[in-house]
């Protein structure tokens, strides 16, 4: 399998292809009938809906891999994978995809629950730190201990 790295028509440096049969060729010797592009996108989404994200990164990439295919790329795969924003593992679009994307079993379960771990920190740092700031903020009004989520009546 054929995997493109960091292909860019304005430098002068060239791209390496690895292969399971060559180890290292230029990807300019290659034709692109040869490529096999895999555009992996990583998506945070709504923990209840994930159908509204992943139609936007689909159509998004539509015109990317409609040019690649034009342009003589007859193996593009777009891979889109969710996330819950609050750790959510959406598994048709986790395990499912690192499968596809040739990670043994194992391997895909191991690299979910790390992701799933890290969503949920992530998660709890962007709250705290929110609770934070919207308490000072309270504080420097002059409100007290109001809570953020019911702030006073501006009437």
């Amino acid at each position: 399998m054929l995997r493109r790295s960091g292909l860019n028509s304005h430098s002068r440096s060239r791209s390496l292809l690895s292969s399971n049969h060559t180890p290292h060729v230029n990807v300019q010797d290659l034709p692109p009938s040869n490529w096999d592009v895999h555009l992996i996108e990583f998506l945070y989404c709504d923990d209840t809906r994930p159908e509204f994200q992943l139609q936007k990164a689909e159509e998004q990439y539509r015109r990317l891999v409609a040019i690649l295919k034009t342009q003589g790329c007859s193996k593009v795969s777009l891979h889109i994978i969710l996330m819950g924003v609050m750790g959510t593992i959406f598994r048709s679009h986790t395990d499912t995809t690192f499968s596809k994307l040739g990670l043994d079993y194992c391997k895909a379960k191991k690299l979910t629950k790390n992701l799933n771990t890290r969503s949920i920190q992530y998660a709890t740092k962007i709250i705290k730190t929110k609770r934070k700031l919207g308490f000072h903020q309270h504080n420097a009004n002059g409100t007290g201990g109001v809570s953020s989520r019911n702030p006073p009546d501006p009437h």
